[in-house]
């Protein structure tokens, strides 16, 4: 590279922030979330609850984070080789325990993870709008041009 050089790329533009008036907070996703969703539980006041579901590929993957609230939850979850699969982490969340209060889920992965996991914390009870979501890939198919899959 040089000065002057064009240079093609795509900043943070994210839409989901923290909910201010939850009491709790569930961050539930694969590896593609987890810069996201452990720097949002980094933010989480102390005074607050953490509930944190994240797959990995297995032991030794799992990410440094300082999460000052109080963190519960399976915290990482292991695929053992089941890519874009939704089994360990609806497994996950349906061990956990949501605490009582108005909390807000945070769920991030592959396209269909994604809907199923928010299908179900619906199905749990919560309110749609305490449900914020973001697919980042999709299983089989190439992102489209701008970075995010391409919606069918």
């Amino acid at each position: 590279m040089s000065p002057g050089d064009a240079v093609e790329a795509v900043g943070p533009r994210g839409k989901i922030s923290l909910d201010p008036d939850a009491d709790w907070h569930l961050f539930i996703g694969d590896d593609s979330f987890a810069p996201a969703s452990l720097n949002m539980a980094e933010a989480v006041d102390p005074a607050k609850e953490v509930l944190l579901a994240i797959e990995v590929d297995g032991p030794g993957h799992e990410h440094p984070h300082r999460i000052r609230a109080n963190l519960g939850g399976p915290v990482w979850v292991m695929r053992d080789g089941a890519t874009g699969s939704s089994a360990a982490l609806e497994a996950a969340l349906a061990a956990t325990t949501l605490p009582s209060g108005r909390g807000h889920a945070y769920v991030g992965g592959e396209h269909s993870v994604v809907r199923t996991l928010r299908d179900a914390l619906i199905a749990r009870g919560m309110e749609p709008e305490s449900v914020s979501f973001k697919p980042y890939w999709r299983l089989g198919r190439q992102n489209a041009a701008n970075g995010e899959p391409e919606r069918s």
